[in-house]
């Protein structure tokens, strides 16, 4: 597994538990706007409107604005996810119940999520292409990250990866489809 993917997961979970209120609402701001119009649709303005703030308000906590703050939202979500789904993980007592756990909250997020479904549905190019395969062996070690505490309880350490393998593979083809 790569280094990278480490540093990776931790930043996402740190910037998700460290982040300060006002950078919770404008997120929540950005996810709802992206949500009900698409990212490529949303403007920072109606980002600022939905938050009650003002537009330099917004650059002040994001410099580089849509693209940062839509960078931030990526990060606070997937934060979020590692940090909700670890306690599952963690409470399953089989392999397979931690495979059943893991896949199915993969696939309920991309269901249920609004934001994932509102860009699966007005901006699938800018998700589909991290799953091409040029790009897709990031997404395993990052999968493998997340998974190899919880793997390990029951596999040895060489089969992680691939264990992590099958599980994103799974999640790749229900974006896909």
């Amino acid at each position: 597994m790569a280094p990278a993917a480490d540093a990776l997961v931790d930043e996402w979970a740190t910037g998700y538990r460290d982040a300060d209120e006002l950078e919770r609402r404008l997120v929540a701001a950005a996810r709802a706007c992206i949500a009900r119009w698409g990212l490529r649709k949303t403007t920072l303005d109606d980002i600022a409107r939905e938050a009650g703030v003002g537009r330099a308000t917004v650059y002040r906590a994001f410099p580089g604005g849509k693209d940062r703050l839509a960078e931030a939202v990526l990060c606070h979500e997937t934060g979020r996810l590692f940090t909700e789904y670890d306690a599952a993980l963690a409470a399953a007592t089989t392999l397979e119940e931690l495979l059943v756990v893991g896949v199915t909250g993969a696939l309920a997020v991309m269901h249920d999520d609004e934001v994932v479904r509102s860009i699966l549905t007005h901006d699938p190019d800018l998700v589909l292409p991290h799953f091409a395969f040029h790009h897709l062996d990031r997404f395993l070690d990052i999968a493998a990250t997340l998974c190899r505490p919880h793997l390990s309880r029951f596999l040895p350490g060489s089969a992680v990866r691939n264990a992590a393998a099958i599980s994103a593979d799974c999640g790749v083809v229900s974006i896909v489809a």
